[in-house]
C-alpha cells in the first residue's frame, strides 16, 4: 500500500484520539498506522489492518499480525503474536489483546510483561487500567533466562495476582510463593517489591546470614527508610544464638554542597558484664561558595573489644576531629581540632594526648626584585593529656610558630638545574605539668640548602633511558635550646625524604649540622610498554649529631643506604621494592610489593620487614606477609582471598575466603574468615557469612545494590 493511503486510513481510524494525560505525559492527537493491507467499512465504522501491522502513538509502539478498530464502540482488537512497547522500560508480548484507542487500557491474554529488560512476568491475563495499573492474573515472575535447555528458571515467584503501579513503580503480589527450580521454599500472603527502575524505596533489604565462633549464628534483616529525595536511614536488627541482640543504624543525607553520614550499633550480650555496648561513627563534609571546606569526623565506642568481636572494624585508635580549610593559589588556611582514644590495653589513655588543636596559615609571593618565591607561615597548636602527673606523662604543651622561607630555581646551559632554599623560623613554647620546662621557651632556627640535579636522557630504537643524579648540600645550626619533643618521636628514612630539609616527622626536633644528600635515579621506558626504575641514595655529615638512633639508618657520619627498584607493565604487572640498609649492609627496613593481573586473576602481595631490636633480640623485629587475590574461576563463578602472616612469630594473623556465584538473575556470596591473633581485648574467632541477592528488583547498578528492598 502506498504511504499516502496509510496516512489516510490512519486519520480516519484514529481521529477520535484527542489529547489527554497518561503517566504524566501529554498524548498526541493522532496515531500513525502502517500495514500491508488496510480496509475500512463505512457502514460498520470498522477498520481492519493485516500484515506487519504497526501503530506509533507517542512513546507507545504496537506491532501485531492483524488488528480491527471498532470506531462505534471505540476499542481495538489485536491478534498476535503482538508486541506492545510503552517507553523504554515496559514491554508486553501476547497472543491476543483488546485495547482502548489510546492503548492505555485493555486486556491481553497469553501474555508476558518485561520490565526494564530485566524482569519478566508471564500471566494468563494482563489488564491495563487507567494507564497506571497493570493487573496480572496467575503470574510467574523471574529475571532468569528460560530456554529449551533450561525450561525452568533458577528461581521464580508465582502469584495469584500481581499489580504493577507504574506511578509508584511497585509490584504487589497476592498469595505469592517463592520457588527455587520447581521446589516451593516459602509462602507469603502479601509481598511488595520495587520494579527494576527503582533506586530508593522504603522496605526490607537483602537479609544476611553469619556464623561467628564468638557470637554464634545470626541473621541480619536491614530495613531501609527513605526520608525525602536526599536522606535515608537503614535499621538492621540482628539476633544470634548466643542471645546477642543488636540494632545497627546508618543515616545518610546529601546537600547541594556536601554530605552527612552516621552509622552505629547498640548491643546487649553476655560477652562482658556491661548491660549495653555500642559504637557511633560519623562524618560530614561541606564546600562553601568562597572555596572554604569544612569536615567533621567522630568515632566513639563503649569498650576496647566491641568493634573486633562484632567484626565492625579493626581500628586500634578512635579519632574524632573537625577541620576548616581554604586553599587558594597564593595562600592556605587550615584549622583542626582532634581527639584520640586508644583501644589497646598496652596504651594508657591518661598519658597520651587526647585533645589536639592546630591553626595554620601560609602565604607566598613572587618578588621580581630577588626572584623566586617567598613564603610566610604562622602556626599555633596545643595538646592536652588527662593525667596531671609531673613530667612527660602529664605534660600539656602550647606552641606558636612563625617562619619565612625563600626558594629559587635556575636552569643552566647543559641542563643543570640549581635550586636554592632558605628558611628562618621561631617557636615559642608554654609547657604545663612538667617542672623540667617551668618557664616559657623561645627557640630560633634556620636552614639553608642548595640542590644540583642533571637530568640526562637517551633515546634508542627500543627504549628511552633517563638518568638523574642529584646532590644537595644543607646546613642548619644546632640549637642549644631544649624543647619538649611531642611530634618528632618517630623518624622514617626512605627515598621519598632523601632530599628533605628535616627528616623528623614534626617540627619539635630540627635536623642539625652540615650534610650532603646524594642520590641517583634511573628509568627505562621500552617500546613494548615495560618501565624499569631504580634509585639509590645516602647522607654524609661532617660530624655525627647524635640525633638519630642506629635503627633509623641516619646515625653517624655516613647514613645507611636507601634504594628502590621497580618493574612495571601497565595494568598487568608491577613489582616494587624499597630498602634501607645500615653499616655492613645490615638490613634495617624492606618493603616488597608485587601485583599480577590478567582477565582471570588479580593477585597482590606485600612483604614488609622492619628492624625493631638489636641483633641479639631478633624477636623484637616486625615482619608481615599480606596477600590479596581475586579469581574469575569459570563462567558465573568468582572468588577472592586475603591472608596476613606474621613472619617473625611464624603464625598467621587473619585470613578470609569468599566464593561468589552470579548470573543474570541471582548473586550468592559465601564467605569464611578467621582471626588467629589474640590479645587482652579479643580472642581468635571464625566467621561465616551468606548473602543471596535476586536481580530484577530495584536498580541493578553496583552502587545501588544495597538499596534493593522487599516489603512484607
Amino acid at each position: 500500500m502506498m504511504l499516502a493511503r496509510v496516512f489516510k486510513y490512519a486519520a480516519i481510524a484514529f481521529a477520535l484520539l484527542a489529547s489527554g494525560q497518561a503517566h504524566g505525559q501529554t498524548l498526541p492527537k493522532y496515531a500513525l498506522l502502517a500495514a500491508d493491507f488496510v480496509t475500512y467499512t463505512t457502514g460498520y465504522q470498522t477498520l481492519r489492518a493485516s500484515g506487519n501491522v504497526e501503530i506509533i502513538f507517542g512513546d507507545i509502539n504496537l506491532k501485531a499480525t492483524s488488528l480491527e478498530y471498532d470506531q462505534q464502540n471505540d476499542f481495538i482488537t489485536v491478534t498476535g503474536p503482538l508486541v506492545l512497547k510503552d517507553g523504554d522500560t515496559l514491554t508486553f508480548v501476547a497472543d491476543y489483546a483488546k485495547l482502548s484507542t489510546d492503548l492505555q487500557e485493555g486486556i491481553l491474554t497469553g501474555a508476558r510483561m518485561v520490565l526494564d529488560q530485566q524482569l519478566q512476568i508471564a500471566a494468563n491475563e494482563i489488564k491495563r487500567v487507567q494507564g497506571r495499573y497493570i493487573q496480572l492474573t496467575k503470574a510467574a515472575v523471574s529475571s532468569c533466562t528460560v530456554s529449551i535447555l533450561r525450561p525452568v528458571p533458577l528461581w521464580q515467584i508465582r502469584s495469584k495476582q500481581v499489580v504493577h503501579d507504574q506511578e509508584k513503580k511497585q509490584l504487589t503480589f497476592e498469595g505469592a510463593q517463592f520457588l527455587v527450580g520447581n521446589v516451593p521454599i516459602i509462602y507469603l500472603p502479601r509481598l511488595r517489591l520495587p520494579d527494576p527502575s527503582v533506586k530508593r524505596l522504603t522496605g526490607f533489604l537483602v537479609p544476611r546470614y553469619q556464623i561467628s565462633s564468638t557470637l554464634g549464628t545470626g541473621i541480619l534483616i536491614p530495613y531501609f527508610i527513605t526520608i525525602g529525595d536526599h536522606a535515608d536511614i537503614t535499621l538492621t536488627p540482628m539476633i544470634t544464638t548466643t542471645n546477642s541482640r543488636t540494632l545497627q543504624f546508618a543515616y545518610r543525607q546529601r546537600f547541594h554542597n556536601g554530605a552527612l553520614n552516621f552509622d552505629g550499633a547498640v548491643s546487649s550480650d553476655r560477652l562482658t558484664s556491661a548491660p549495653y555496648r555500642a559504637y557511633f561513627f560519623g562524618d560530614a563534609s561541606f564546600t562553601f561558595a568562597n572555596g572554604t571546606q569544612a569536615k567533621f569526623k567522630t568515632q566513639l565506642v563503649s569498650d576496647r573489644s566491641y568493634l573486633t568481636q562484632y567484626d565492625i572494624s579493626s581500628l586500634g585508635r578512635m579519632h574524632s576531629n573537625i577541620s576548616v580549610f581554604r586553599v587558594q593559589r597564593q595562600s592556605l588556611f587550615a584549622t583542626d581540632i582532634s581527639g584520640y582514644h586508644s583501644l589497646s590495653s598496652a596504651v594508657s589513655n591518661a598519658t597520651i594526648p587526647f585533645l589536639l588543636g592546630d591553626i595554620y596559615l601560609r602565604k607566598r609571593w613572587s618578588p621580581a626584585a630577588i626572584g623566586g618565591q617567598i613564603g610566610l607561615t604562622a602556626q599555633a597548636n596545643a595538646l592536652f593529656r588527662r593525667s596531671t602527673t609531673d613530667g612527660a606523662a602529664g605534660r600539656d604543651v602550647a606552641r606558636t610558630s612563625a617562619a619565612v622561607d625563600w626558594t629559587r630555581q635556575w636552569i643552566r646551559p647543559g641542563g643543570l638545574v640549581i635550586n636554592a632554599t632558605g628558611v628562618l623560623r621561631t617557636d615559642h613554647y608554654n609547657v604545663f605539668d612538667d617542672s623540667a620546662f617551668a618557664a616559657p621557651i623561645t627557640r630560633a632556627s634556620g636552614v639553608g640548602a642548595v640542590t644540583f640535579s642533571l637530568p640526562l636522557a637517551k633515546r634508542t630504537a627500543k627504549a628511552t633511558h633517563i638518568l638523574q643524579p642529584t646532590a644537595q648540600v644543607i646546613w642548619s645550626p644546632a640549637s642549644s635550646t631544649t624543647v619538649p619533643n611531642e611530634d618528632s618521636v618517630q623518624v622514617n628514612f626512605e627515598n621519598t625524604n632523601l632530599f628533605s630539609l628535616n627528616r623528623f616527622s614534626g617540627t619539635d626536633m630540627i635536623e642539625a649540622g652540615l650534610r650532603a644528600n646524594l642520590g641517583v635515579a634511573y628509568s627505562r621506558y621500552s617500546g613494548n610498554g615495560w618501565i624499569i626504575g631504580a634509585s639509590v641514595g645516602q647522607v654524609f655529615r661532617t660530624a655525627a649529631t647524635g640525633q638519630f638512633g642506629v635503627l633509623t639508618g641516619l646515625s653517624g657520619v655516613r647514613s645507611g643506604t636507601v634504594s628502590t627498584m621497580s618493574f612495571y607493565l601497565p595494568t598487568k604487572f608491577k613489582l616494587e621494592n624499597r630498602m634501607v640498609t645500615g653499616s655492613g649492609l645490615s638490613l634495617l627496613k624492606n618493603e616488597t610489593r608485587l601485583r599480577f593481573k590478567t582477565k582471570k586473576i588479580d593477585v597482590s602481595t606485600a612483604f614488609t620487614w622492619l628492624a625493631m631490636g638489636a641483633a641479639s633480640n631478633p624477636t623484637a623485629n616486625r615482619s608481615e606477609l599480606a596477600i590479596d587475590a581475586f579469581f574469575d574461576l569459570r563462567r558465573n563463578w568468582s572468588g577472592s582471598a586475603s591472608f596476613q602472616y606474621d613472619v617473625v612469630a611464624a603464625a598467621p594473623e587473619n585470613a578470609e575466603v569468599t566464593l561468589t556465584y552470579s548470573n543474570e538473575c541471582i548473586k550468592v556470596d559465601l564467605s569464611l574468615s578467621r582471626r588467629f591473633v589474640s590479645s587482652t581485648n579479643v580472642t581468635p574467632s571464625t566467621g561465616v557469612g551468606l548473602t543471596v541477592e535476586l536481580a530484577g528488583f530495584g536498580s541493578v547498578r553496583e552502587d545501588a545494590r544495597k538499596r534493593r528492598c522487599v516489603n512484607f
